[in-house]
C-alpha cells in the first residue's frame, strides 16, 4: 500500500482529532472522552473536573478553588500580549499560610506553557480537596503560580511570545553565553520552509538521522536540546535577556517569601510516554548537595536517582537525559539565595504509549507543528484545529484514565512535600543555599 505522506496524522482517526480540536478552539465543552466521571467510593472525590480545555478556563478553575480555599490571590498581567480573543493573560498566584512561615512549599504550573494542563489541574485538585478546610503544617506556607509563561499555555505553546523556553532562560546574561556549537551544525542542515506536511516531517528527520549518524543519537539530542541562545526562530531558545515570565517570578518569590529560610519546589511539566500515573523527578539540585539528599527524603532517594531517570527518560524517549542550561530552578535559587535555600525538582507526568501522539517523529512533528502555528497563527483553518488538537494531546490527553492516574500521582508528591516541609521546618536551621548554578550543568 502506498504510504500519503501528505495525510496530517499517523495512526489515528483524524476526523476525531479535528472535532477535539474544533471544540477546544470554540471554547466549546470537551467531547464525554475528555471529561472526568463522577466519583464513586474510593475514586478522587470530584464532583466537576479539574482539568480544563483551554488556558481561560484553566485559569477560571484555579482562581475560583483559590477564592474558596481562601487564598490571598494575585495577579500578574502579560504586557503586550493577549489570547487570540483578545483576552489579557496573566501569571495568578494563590498564597495560603502564614507570610513568617519557615518553609514555602512553592507549586509552579505552565513553564512550559500548553504542559501548564496538567500542572493546572494537579494545582485546582490540591486546592479544592486538600487545602480548603484544613491547616497547613506548623511552619509551612504554600505559594501556587499559576501560568508562569500565559502565553505559550494559551496559544499551545512550549515556548514564550518570543519563542523563549523560560527552562532554557535563567542564565548570566552580563556574561557571554553557554557555548552550543555542535547544534549551529546540525541546525544548519536542516529545512527552513515552514510547514506541517509529511514531506517537510520526513526530509527533517533524515538531516537528524544523517547527524546522529555522524556524531551520536544521545550527542545530537542534547545539543538540539540543551539550550541555545543564538538563533530566536530555533528550537531550544533561550533568549538574550531575562524574560518577563522569569523575571516577573523572581521578583514575586522574593517579596513573598521574604520571611522564609527554605523552599520547597515543584515545577510540573509532561509529558514522557511511560504510563500513566507515573513521574519522572528531575531534581535539579546537584547530587552532592544537602539540598538533593534532602528532596530524596520527600520523594525517595532512588526517585531522584539519575540512572533512574535515565532509564525512565531512555524508555519513553530513546536516549537518556540529555543535559541542560539556564534551567528556571537555578534561576530561583540564585534568585532567594543566600537568604534562602531550594530544594526540588521537575516532576514530568507521564502516560501511556498511544500509537497516535507517539508516533514515530513525535519530536520531529511536534516541533514543526508549533513552528508553524507559531509563524502563521492560523488556530481556526481545519489544518490549524487539528493541528492545536494534536499538540494539546500530545502535552495534556484528554481521556480519562490519564487524567484520574495523574492526578492520584500529584497528590501523593503534594503530600510527600508538605510532609516533608514540616519535618524541615521543626529542624529549625539556617538556610544553606548549597551549590548554584549559574549557566549549565553537564552531568
Amino acid at each position: 500500500m502506498a504510504i500519503n505522506r501528505r495525510r496530517l496524522f499517523v495512526g489515528a482517526s483524524a476526523s476525531a482529532v479535528a472535532a477535539t480540536g474544533m471544540q477546544f478552539l470554540a471554547g466549546k465543552p470537551a467531547p464525554a472522552t475528555a471529561l472526568a466521571p463522577r466519583p464513586r467510593s474510593g475514586q478522587s472525590g470530584l464532583t466537576e473536573s479539574p482539568f480544563a480545555d483551554t488556558y481561560q478556563t484553566a485559569r477560571g478553575k484555579f482562581l475560583a478553588a483559590a477564592q474558596a480555599a481562601k487564598a490571598q490571590i494575585e495577579h500578574h498581567r502579560l504586557p503586550g500580549f493577549d489570547d487570540l480573543d483578545d483576552k489579557p493573560l496573566y501569571m495568578d498566584t494563590a498564597w495560603l499560610g502564614a507570610h513568617d512561615a519557615d518553609v514555602v512549599v512553592v507549586s509552579i504550573s505552565g513553564n512550559h506553557g500548553a504542559e501548564g494542563f496538567c500542572g493546572s489541574a494537579a494545582q485546582v485538585d490540591w486546592l479544592t480537596h486538600e487545602a480548603r478546610g484544613s491547616a497547613l503544617p506548623k511552619g509551612v506556607a504554600a505559594l501556587l503560580v499559576h501560568a508562569v509563561n500565559p502565553y505559550g499555555f494559551a496559544y499551545l505553546l512550549r515556548t514564550n511570545e518570543n519563542n523563549v523556553n523560560i527552562n532554557r532562560n535563567s542564565i548570566d546574561f552580563k556574561n557571554p553565553p553557554p557555548a552550543n556549537p555542535l547544534f549551529r551544525e546540525v541546525y544548519a542542515t536542516l529545512p527552513t520552509r515552514i510547514g506541517y506536511d509529511e514531506e517537510l516531517i520526513v526530509e527533517f528527520d533524515e538531516k537528524i538521522a544523517e547527524a546522529k549518524s555522524k556524531y551520536g543519537a544521545w550527542e545530537v539530542n542534547n545539543a538540539l536540546g540543551r539550550g541555545q541562545y543564538e538563533n530566536s526562530d530555533a528550537m531550544e531558545y533561550g533568549g538574550t535577556r531575562t524574560a518577563w515570565s522569569s523575571q516577573t517570578l523572581f521578583d514575586l518569590l522574593k517579596r513573598t517569601c521574604a520571611r522564609a529560610r527554605h523552599i520547597a519546589y515543584i515545577d510540573w511539566h509532561t509529558l514522557i510516554n511511560i504510563g500513566d500515573g507515573k513521574l519522572v523527578y528531575l531534581c535539579f539540585n546537584q547530587t552532592d548537595d544537602h539540598l538533593y539528599d534532602r528532596a530524596g527524603t520527600w520523594w525517595t532517594r532512588e526517585a531522584i536517582d539519575r540512572e533512574t531517570v535515565n532509564k525512565q527518560w531512555s524508555d519513553g524517549t530513546t536516549v537518556r537525559r540529555p543535559s541542560r542550561s539556564g534551567i528556571l530552578m537555578w534561576g530561583v535559587q540564585n534568585a532567594l539565595a543566600p537568604r534562602a535555600d531550594v530544594a526540588g525538582a521537575v516532576i514530568e507526568f507521564c502516560a501511556d504509549p498511544d500509537t497516535y501522539m507517539f508516533s514515530p517523529k513525535i519530536g520531529e512533528r511536534g516541533w514543526m507543528y508549533a513552528r508553524w502555528l507559531r509563524h502563521t497563527r492560523d488556530y481556526t483553518s481545519p489544518a490549524g484545529r487539528q493541528i492545536a488538537a494534536y499538540l494539546r494531546e500530545s502535552t495534556s490527553p484528554t481521556r480519562r484514565s490519564f487524567q484520574h492516574a495523574a492526578l492520584n500521582a500529584a497528590r501523593d508528591v503534594y503530600r510527600r512535600t508538605f510532609a516533608g516541609a514540616a519535618r524541615w521546618a521543626e529542624e529549625n536551621i539556617a538556610a544553606d543555599p548549597g551549590r548554584l548554578v549559574h549557566y549549565s550543568n553537564f552531568e
